[in-house]
């Protein structure tokens, strides 16, 4: 059975990071099969070329204002409120795929693909 988000909130709060692992490590863990795939939260805004100097809460209120502004301007402002009420955070939201967004009651597949379209192209810029 799945976790859903709001339970990966929770227990990502939960969690303890061990800082032995080195960089190297790391890398390993990332190419490994059986790890899920890690997803950086983009960071940067605005300009290619010009990097905001935010604290890590201020970024992340920053990216989710950007996550609602693009599902606003795709005309799926109704998706805002449910994805809050699930407490779909910056760094959750780029978790989420299309059976997530059908258990939070997202029923229309061309709003689901939507959704999941914007979640990539936020990646892609980030």
């Amino acid at each position: 059975m799945r976790t859903t988000p709001r339970m990966l909130k929770k227990s990502r709060e939960s969690m303890v990071m061990d800082e032995s692992v080195t960089r190297s490590g790391y890398e390993q863990l990332r190419k490994t099969s059986s790890t899920p795939l890690l997803v950086q939260v983009p960071t940067m805004l605005g300009t290619p070329h010009v990097r905001m100097a935010l604290s890590q809460s201020e970024r992340r209120r920053t990216v989710e204002e950007l996550i609602w502004g693009e599902l606003r301007k795709h005309g799926l402002m109704q998706y805002v409120e449910v994805l809050q009420k699930e407490e779909i955070d910056a760094e959750s939201f780029f978790t989420l795929n299309d059976h997530d967004l059908k258990n939070m009651g997202i029923v229309s597949a061309a709003h689901r693909t939507a959704i999941l379209n914007i979640k990539n192209h936020l990646i892609s810029i980030s």
